[in-house]
């Protein structure tokens, strides 16, 4: 097959979510030409979803210096901002902060636009896991509400409810902050939000669910990932996740003895994914 057909045939697989095709016919067609910006952009995200991260952080972290090498400061601050997020959810949290640092520069003397929403949601969600005082996250939710309107931005908005949630439940506030995650939910649910943003928040959501045994509201939550998951691929890294909230649902409601292998193994497997 010729490289521009490979290429043509990875795009549409890409865009119905075959990422282990669309893997394949974009390293395929990598292997005879240097693949444009877009393609590695599509690389990367399909061998995220498919849990190969190392190499998927590889490619990203090559699109990165293509987005500065070419002057796009938006997308490479974009860019190191989906990084850090990606490699503080494999619990890199100092590679994590220099990601950050990285798109802080980039975006310092920009006009006011959405990515400044981003790094302030990610900023203020990495603080607020160290910090005991949750005044600053209800601080940014505010900003964040703000730029939202500004921008018409529902991401931002989403970003926003999750903060203040967070933060309401931080301060003893637990009913209020879950009705602000409950409303963060619906543009995930929607799918407002993009995909790499949606995984996070859904298992933060259901992870704080989990901790305070709130087990009816973690229900619903792993019943929506479990759907969301559904309409992706069987390699979809997320699919491994649900199934292990799943289990501790049932494991919670009295039944070990039914779970306790394939919750070991799975895991197991999460771990192996978050790792690399």
């Amino acid at each position: 097959m010729a490289e521009q057909d490979l290429i043509t045939s990875a795009r549409a697989a890409f865009a119905r979510r075959d990422w282990p095709a669309a893997r394949l016919g974009l390293l395929t067609a990598r292997t005879t030409t240097d693949l444009e910006l877009q393609d590695l952009d599509a690389l990367a995200e399909a061998t995220w979803w498919l849990g190969n991260i190392p190499e998927s952080l590889s490619v990203a972290e090559e699109l990165y210096r293509g987005l500065t090498a070419g002057g796009d400061r938006p997308a490479a601050a974009m860019k190191a901002i989906v990084l850090s997020l990606q490699w503080g959810m494999r619990g890199d949290l100092m590679v994590a902060s220099g990601w950050l640092n990285r798109a802080r520069r980039l975006l310092q003397d920009l006009p006011e636009r959405p990515e400044h929403g981003y790094l302030l949601y990610l900023e203020s969600a990495m603080s607020l896991d160290l910090e005991e005082d949750p005044g600053p996250a209800q601080a940014a939710a505010d900003q964040l509400d703000s730029l939202a309107r500004r921008l018409a931005d529902p991401t931002l908005g989403c970003f926003a409810r999750v903060l203040a949630g967070l933060a309401g439940v931080r301060a003893g506030r637990t009913e209020d902050g879950f009705s602000d995650l409950d409303e963060a939910m619906l543009p995930v649910l929607a799918g407002d939000v993009a995909p790499v943003w949606s995984g996070d928040i859904y298992c933060t959501v259901i992870h704080l669910c989990h901790q305070l045994g709130d087990l009816a509201r973690m229900r619903a939550w792993t019943d929506a990932l479990e759907h969301w998951t559904a309409g992706q691929s069987a390699n979809f890294v997320y699919t491994g996740v649900a199934r292990v909230h799943e289990l501790q649902l049932v494991s919670a409601e009295g039944g070990w003895d039914a779970v306790e292998r394939e919750l070991g193994v799975l895991s197991t497997d999460v771990r192996n994914v978050r790792r690399g």
